[in-house]
């Protein structure tokens, strides 16, 4: 057995390696992403694949003659190498093979559905039917714990564990309904969500858009993971403040990992009338800002790091290090799950964000997150975006929208949230 690991640009590039080296019956070990090349702090290098592979032999090749001297010449140390690998993978093999086995039938199975619209339609009944028993079993536990309330407080706790607001914070604002009002004012359902809509209300924190009060440029920078949407976001703001409140920006990036980013924010700041700055290295933000300090706004594009990837996340913090006055936002997707957005607000805490921008309203269906993550941050929203259009999908945060949301996820399309005076951008 022989193991050994190969570094490529993708994984087709890793796979043609290993087939031509250990040969077709070679069993890929492991996976994982990597950035090899120059740059400051590691920001630029090239996204490469590192494959770890092992085969059972090794088929002779005339471009080894060395190798097979040696074997030659020294037979009985190669022997035990090899004895040893052998006895030190051999564990994996069978478990590997089963589940390659494993994957194969499940690809054959799905063909034969494909070909039997009828059997697609069973299988995804069953579909449904799992996700309906897995939604019940997620929701039992916290439903159960609402027996204690009044009928129509405990409708409205389910509305909010339906609609994924942490269990814990239902239960405080359920508890501070029951404890601080009347019987009167939860006595009905119309009462009872009034009553609820208010609380949910005081408790969202909010912040309307950027304050530019003081002197030189007001400079905010948008972080968050990948695919949240923030160099369009940055496009819609910067319309608002250069089109319709005719303040003079800058646009600055610091992703370089896209190139179709750069070219993007381009055709924007050229469409805008703005300038954009492209910064390569850590250093030379602080240098692009200061060339526009005549300016009263510089908005900064990020790229998108994994909340998961610490490394990425020191890298972050190393940019914005010593930048002063530097206002972050954390730009968060309402598409994403409770637990992975937990995660991302405790794992982003270390770069310093503001301020919490949630995108991608359109496209989602549960909002709960959005009161649960300022509560467990004490950060206010700034923003929301609800589709890809530029300048006009995005309003400033406003807390009557957010508790409509919150509490009716399955019923109000977010277009039917008419924003309030001022509140909508462009």
């Amino acid at each position: 057995m022989q193991i050994k690991k190969y570094e490529a640009v993708d994984m087709p590039s890793a796979i043609r390696m290993i087939k031509s080296e250990l040969g077709p019956e070679a069993v890929i070990l492991s996976t994982r992403q990597l950035r090899k090349g120059k740059g400051h702090f590691g920001l630029f290098g090239r996204p490469m694949v590192e494959v770890t592979a092992a085969a059972d032999r090794v088929e002779p090749s005339a471009r080894t003659p060395r190798r097979r001297e040696r074997r030659t010449a020294d037979p009985s140390p190669v022997r035990e190498n090899d004895r040893s690998a052998s006895e030190e993978i051999s564990p994996w093999v069978g478990p590997i093979r089963e589940e390659l086995q494993e994957i194969r039938s499940g690809m054959e199975q799905l063909q034969r559905v494909r070909a039997n619209p009828e059997g697609f339609q069973v299988l995804m009944e069953e579909f449904q039917s799992v996700r309906h028993l897995v939604e019940s079993s997620l929701t039992e536990s916290g439903q159960s714990s609402l027996a204690k309330y009044p009928s129509f407080l405990r409708q409205m706790g389910q509305r909010l564990l339906y609609s994924e607001v942490d269990e814990r914070v239902v239960q405080k604002l359920l508890q501070g309904i029951q404890t601080r009002l009347p019987e009167s004012c939860y006595s009905t359902a119309g009462t009872a969500e009034i009553s609820m809509k208010r609380v949910i209300e005081n408790a969202l924190q909010v912040q309307g858009g950027l304050r530019l009060a003081g002197e030189g440029p007001r400079k905010v920078a948008l972080i968050g993971p990948t695919g949240v949407g923030k160099t369009t976001t940055l496009a819609k703001i910067a319309a608002e403040y250069a089109l319709t409140k005719k303040h003079k920006l800058a646009l600055v990036t610091i992703d370089t990992f896209r190139i179709a980013a750069i070219e993007q924010l381009k055709i924007y700041a050229n469409i805008i009338g703005i300038p954009v700055e492209v910064v390569v290295h850590a250093d030379d933000l602080a240098r692009a800002c200061d060339q526009h300090r005549d300016k009263e706004l510089i908005l900064i594009d990020t790229a998108g790091r994994s909340h998961r990837n610490v490394a990425q996340i020191r890298e972050l913090e190393t940019v914005f290090r010593g930048s002063r006055d530097l206002e972050k936002h954390l730009v968060l997707s309402t598409t994403t799950g409770p637990a992975d957005l937990a995660g991302i607000l405790r794992n982003f805490k270390s770069v310093g964000y503001d301020y919490l921008l949630f995108t991608k309203v359109d496209e989602g269906c549960c909002f709960g997150s959005i009161l649960s993550a300022v509560l467990q941050t004490g950060k206010a929203v700034s923003y929301l975006t609800n589709g890809q259009r530029v300048p006009e999908d995005i309003q400033q945060a406003d807390a009557a929208d957010l508790a409509t949301l919150i509490l009716a996820p399955h019923r109000v399309h977010p277009s039917q949230v008419a924003p309030r005076d001022g509140a909508r951008s462009a």
